[in-house]
């Protein structure tokens, strides 16, 4: 909580909204679809993410409460070539949509959740997740698993995603998470992160710790780091 309200301070607003939601490109889409059906059979355990994933619960046994894990999430590992066709057609439209130049610096996914998953509400690391896309690859839900997300005013929106769409967000200054529980079998999301190209933080945000010197930088002071650059 204390990450949410002292890191978006450092982040610059690139967007009027701060998120969007828009189709997977057509070609792209069946590239995707392909090799997500050939995957499938071939998921595995994901380690359990603590603080962000609810993989563990209390239980009670002769009368003393302990932590255990469970396993809620499972990672599939699409072909080299399908992840590479994903970066090379979605960074120039995170570039138009966000309005800088940037870097792609992580790919996660396809991850499954599964039944009674939920997200906290957080902000993506400062150094490397800036701008993120979250496109959805499958389901099968008993209702709408929602991804809640506040605007650069504070407002609350609520996202629905369905197999074929994305979402485009400045995931690391808006708060975000599913905090609902999952009701279903499965969600099937893959996620995608770039940071701008030139002038930007280096590390990640630490709590009570500046993570320069000067004062948080602005969008303009990105574009002029980057007005000598080849897209």
């Amino acid at each position: 909580m204390a990450l949410n309200h002292e890191q978006l301070e450092w982040v610059p607003r690139l967007t009027e909204a701060g998120f969007q939601k828009v189709p997977v490109p057509r070609g792209l889409w069946r590239s995707l679809s392909r090799d997500y059906q050939r995957v499938r059979p071939r998921m595995v355990q994901e380690s359990c993410i603590q603080s962000v994933i609810n993989c563990q619960e209390v239980q009670v046994e002769a009368g003393e409460s302990f932590l255990r894990n469970v396993q809620r999430t499972y990672m599939m590992e699409l072909a080299a070539e399908v992840l590479e066709e994903v970066r090379e057609v979605l960074r120039p439209l995170a570039e138009a949509w966000s309005g800088v130049l940037l870097e792609h610096t992580s790919t996660y996914g396809v991850r499954r959740y599964t039944n009674h998953s939920w997200l906290v509400a957080h902000l993506d690391r400062l150094g490397t997740h800036v701008v993120s896309t979250i496109i959805n690859l499958g389901q099968e839900v008993e209702e709408d698993w929602v991804l809640y997300i506040k605007d650069h005013q504070g407002n609350t929106h609520q996202v629905v995603l369905a197999p074929g769409e994305m979402v485009w967000y400045e995931s690391a200054r808006l708060v975000h998470g599913r905090m609902q529980h999952m009701r279903g079998s499965y969600y099937d999301n893959m996620f995608l992160h770039y940071r701008p190209r030139g002038l930007w933080y280096t590390g990640q945000y630490q709590i009570g710790v500046r993570p320069w010197h000067g004062a948080p930088l602005t969008v303009e002071q990105i574009r002029k780091s980057q007005e000598n650059m080849k897209p």
